[in-house]
C-alpha cells in the first residue's frame, strides 16, 4: 500500500496516510487545529523530493489510536532522556551560550544551538499532541531518514529517529 503526505490548509501540519481508493472523498481531522474536511482539500506533500526512486520510510499516521496524556521525551544513544512539557520545547545543542530548553550534547556541533521546536498541545478532549518543527538550524534534519524542509510540521507518534546535523534523539512517548 502506498503512503502520501497531507498538509492542513488551516495550521499546516503534515500527516501521513495510507493511499486508498475514493481517499480524496473521505473525511480527515487534523489532530493539531482539529479543522475536519474532505482529504481532498488539504494540500498534498511530495516526500523524498528528488529522489523519485525511493520510497517514503514513514508509517502512515493513526490518530484514532492516540491516547497520550502524559508529554513525551527525547532519548540519545548515550543514555540521556529529556522530558518535554505541554507548551513550546526548544531543543538544540549543549553550549554554554545556548538558549534551548533541551540541550543535547554533540560532540560534532553539527547540531545548532536551537535547531528544533516540539510543541506539544492538547486536544480539546485531553489528549497530547506533539509535533515537531525546524527552528533556526544551519544544518539538516531528519526524521526516520525523510529530510524535513524548512515549513514542515511533523505530528510525532512515537518511536521516531530524529537526526538533527549528526546527533541522533529518538522521540519516546510517555505513556508507553
Amino acid at each position: 500500500m502506498n503512503l502520501i503526505r497531507i498538509q492542513c490548509p488551516k495550521c499546516h501540519a503534515v500527516l501521513t496516510l495510507n493511499d486508498a481508493p475514493g481517499l480524496v472523498n473521505m473525511n480527515v481531522t487534523c489532530p493539531k487545529c482539529g479543522h475536519h474536511a474532505k482529504c481532498g482539500t488539504f494540500y498534498a506533500v511530495q516526500p523524498n523530493v528528488g529522489k523519485s526512486n525511493e520510497k517514503p520510510t514513514e508509517k502512515p499516521t493513526d490518530f484514532s489510536k492516540n491516547n497520550v496524556t502524559k508529554p513525551g521525551m527525547l532519548c540519545v544513544p548515550d543514555g540521556g532522556r529529556y522530558s518535554l512539557k505541554i507548551g513550546r520545547n526548544t531543543v538544540g545543542r549543549r553550549t554554554a551560550n545556548s538558549a534551548a530548553m533541551i540541550q543535547i550534547p554533540d560532540a560534532t556541533s553539527t547540531m545548532s544551538r536551537s535547531h528544533a521546536i516540539i510543541d506539544v498541545e492538547q486536544l480539546p478532549d485531553g489528549r497530547l499532541v506533539h509535533i515537531f518543527q525546524n527552528d533556526k538550524n544551519m544544518n539538516d534534519t531528519f526524521i526516520n531518514d525523510v529530510k524535513l524542509e524548512k515549513d514542515d510540521r511533523i505530528v510525532l507518534t512515537g518511536g521516531e529517529a530524529i537526526k538533527m546535523g549528526k546527533a541522533v534523539a529518538f522521540f519516546m512517548l510517555a505513556d508507553s
